[in-house]
């Protein structure tokens, strides 16, 4: 669908075009690649109405669009722009809640995995993209990776996770992923699914209350770096933003959390 897009893009938009094809023959009765374009826009429209808006509502309308112009050679005639998007509410774990999930976890791949990500502060798409001469040991830093597999940004991490680092990188190639499985007989990163599932099994082993995802060890690197004082500016590159907007919901939290006071 398209030689820009990364091949985790193309296989997501694949599968949102494949669920939109089958759910707009039963709404109506015809077949999307044989529909007017008022037909596409009013199923466009329904799906503003009827969902919630989330990143998968953005991802469907964003692979519907791109699989029209790539069918007609033309863009399709709907800008509705999408509201904010509702984001999940920060989640603080504790110190205990921490000990206990990396204790839990620590004879698991995954669990070097998640303790990683909350000590770089990585999204979960580009630590399974680290590659084994993306680890600096010595200076404890880590190159990130975009979709691509070309280098993003360069964050730290904490050498109390060195020597697992080094005995998961024992045997592999300086190119190879540092976090990876072997399918078809070949190696190829980590699923991100895979990750996913044994985090919410750990979770849920554990009776943790809350929703804690790879995205919430990433949040809470954040509010560890602002509690420490760190530059703003500094922070926004070591998690790989492009703006200083993305910072925003970080700084809210911290001002609140300052905010608060005991009632005695």
């Amino acid at each position: 669908m398209g030689a820009q897009l990364s091949d985790r893009t193309r296989q997501s938009y694949s599968r949102e075009i494949r669920k939109f094809e089958a759910d707009f023959s039963q709404m109506f009765g015809m077949s999307a690649e044989d529909a007017p374009e008022d037909r596409l826009v009013e199923y466009l429209k329904a799906l503003f109405e009827s969902k919630n808006v989330s990143t998968a509502l953005r991802v469907k309308v964003a692979a519907i669009k791109r699989w029209y112009r790539d069918l007609h050679g033309k863009d399709l005639n709907f800008n509705q722009p999408l509201p904010p998007a509702r984001t999940e509410p920060i989640r603080i774990l504790s110190s205990q809640e921490l000990e206990t999930l990396f204790h839990h976890t620590r004879h698991h791949v995954c669990g070097l995995v998640i303790r990683l990500i909350y000590a770089s502060g990585l999204r979960l798409q580009e630590v399974i993209q680290v590659r084994v001469n993306d680890v600096d040991l010595e200076n404890l830093r880590i190159t990130a990776r975009n979709e691509k597999g070309e280098p993003s940004h360069s964050t730290i991490f904490s050498g109390v996770l060195r020597y697992d680092i080094m005995r998961q990188a024992h045997g592999k190639e300086p190119g190879d992923f540092l976090f990876s499985l072997r399918r078809n007989g070949e190696r190829g990163p980590m699923a991100r699914r895979t990750i996913q599932s044994f985090l919410a099994r750990a979770v849920d082993e554990l009776g943790l209350e809350g929703k804690i995802t790879a995205q919430t060890l990433r949040d809470n690197f954040a509010i560890h770096l602002l509690r420490q004082g760190i530059d703003l500016r500094h922070i926004m590159r070591t998690m790989g933003f492009k703006n200083m907007r993305s910072l925003d919901r970080y700084v809210d939290y911290i001002k609140n959390d300052l905010a608060l006071k005991s009632p005695l």
